[in-house]
C-alpha cells in the first residue's frame, strides 16, 4: 500500500494553473478546458535515468549520419504527408492527421527538464494546447487565416474551433497536404476552408494576403535553417496583421543550462530555424516590423525545446 501510494506521488498533472506558469500567461476558459480534455500526466526521471536521456542525446550529435534539414528533404517530406493522406482518406478520421513523428520517445521536456509522459499522446497533446493557446490569444478576430507549412492540416480544425467565420487557409510545399485539406474541408462540411501549395524557400509572390490576415507557422519554418529571408519579404510585401510563429528558437533559450544547451546543439544538428528572432529584432531596430511577444513555451520533445512562440507584425 505504501509503494503504491509513493507511486502515486511521483506523478505530476498539467492543469490549467500549471500550464499558464509554463507560458506565464493567464489561460483562457476555452484553452484551460482543452488542457483538463488533455488529461497531461508526467513523472520526473531519476539522475540515473536522465543520464542515460543526455548519452542518448549526446550520442546522436556525435552521429554524421543524422539527416539535416532544407529542401532536399522534400521527397521526404512527400511521403510523410502522403501517408496522413491515404490513412484519412481511409478513415476519415482527425487523429489520422496527427503526424506519425509525435511521441516516438516517453521522454519530453516539461519546464526546462526532462520528464516521462504518462499519459498517452503526451507530447501530441501539449503541442495542440499550445496552438490553441496561441490561435485564441493571437487570431482569434482575423478575417483570414494562413497557416503556412500545415503539413496534413490537423492544426485547420484546432483553428476553425477558435474562429468560426475566418477563411483559412492550409498551404504546403507538397501536393498531398493539399488533398488533405480538400479532404479535412469536405468532412467537416468547411465552406471556408482553402488550400494552396506554397514554398518557403521559393514564395509565390502573386499570391496575396489581405490587410486582416494573420498567419500561423507550427514546427514548418524550422526546416529552412536560415533560408527564411525571403518569406518575411513576403510577408513584409503583404503587410498581413499578425504573424504567430511556433518553432524552434535557440534566442528563447539559456545556453548555460544543460538541457538548453543540448537543444540548442540538436538545432544546429539538424540545420533548424536559424537566427530568425535576432533577424526579425534587427528588422525592428529599421523600423519595418513590431514584435509583439517572444517566449519560450517550456515544453519539447526529448531533443529539442522546440516549441517557443514569437508574435509580430509588419509596419
Amino acid at each position: 500500500m505504501l509503494l503504491k501510494q509513493n507511486m502515486v506521488d511521483i506523478l505530476k498533472k498539467i492543469g490549467p494553473k500549471e500550464f499558464g506558469n509554463m507560458l506565464g500567461s493567464k489561460i483562457s476558459n476555452f484553452v484551460a478546458k482543452k488542457i483538463i480534455e488533455a488529461k497531461l500526466v508526467y513523472s520526473p526521471i531519476n539522475s540515473k535515468k536522465r543520464d542515460e536521456v543526455i548519452l542518448k542525446i549526446v550520442s546522436v550529435l556525435l552521429d554524421d549520419s543524422i539527416p539535416f534539414s532544407g529542401k532536399h528533404r522534400f521527397d521526404q517530406w512527400e511521403k510523410g504527408w502522403k501517408e496522413n493522406f491515404d490513412l484519412y482518406s481511409k478513415t476519415k478520421d482527425d487523429k489520422g492527421l496527427v503526424p506519425k513523428y509525435y511521441g516516438k520517445y516517453d521522454i519530453v521536456r516539461v519546464n526546462g527538464d526532462f520528464v516521462k509522459a504518462v499519459s498517452s499522446n503526451f507530447e501530441a497533446n501539449m503541442i495542440s494546447i499550445i496552438v490553441y493557446f496561441a490561435v485564441d490569444k493571437y487570431l482569434k478576430n482575423v478575417e483570414n487565416i494562413f497557416e503556412f507549412g500545415c503539413g496534413p492540416g490537423h492544426n485547420l480544425i484546432k483553428i476553425r474551433q477558435i474562429n468560426p467565420k475566418a477563411d483559412i487557409w492550409g498551404l504546403d510545399w507538397v501536393a498531398s497536404s493539399q488533398e488533405t485539406v480538400k479532404q479535412i474541408a469536405l468532412k467537416h462540411g468547411d465552406k471556408k476552408m482553402f488550400a494552396k501549395q506554397f514554398d518557403y524557400f521559393n514564395p509565390d509572390f502573386k499570391f496575396k494576403l489581405s490587410p486582416k490576415s494573420g498567419i500561423l507557422t507550427m514546427a514548418s519554418l524550422e526546416q529552412t535553417d536560415d533560408n527564411y529571408k525571403k518569406f518575411i519579404d513576403y510577408i513584409l510585401k503583404n503587410r498581413p496583421k499578425i504573424v504567430v510563429n511556433i518553432e524552434p528558437m535557440a534566442e528563447t533559450l539559456d545556453s548555460t543550462h544543460l538541457p538548453d544547451y543540448l537543444s540548442i546543439e540538436y538545432f544546429k544538428k539538424r540545420k533548424y530555424l536559424n537566427g530568425y528572432v535576432d533577424y526579425l529584432k534587427e528588422l525592428e531596430t529599421k523600423g519595418r516590423v513590431k514584435i509583439i511577444n517572444t517566449q519560450r513555451t517550456n515544453s519539447g520533445s526529448m531533443f529539442v525545446d522546440g516549441h517557443s512562440l514569437i508574435v509580430w507584425r509588419p509596419l
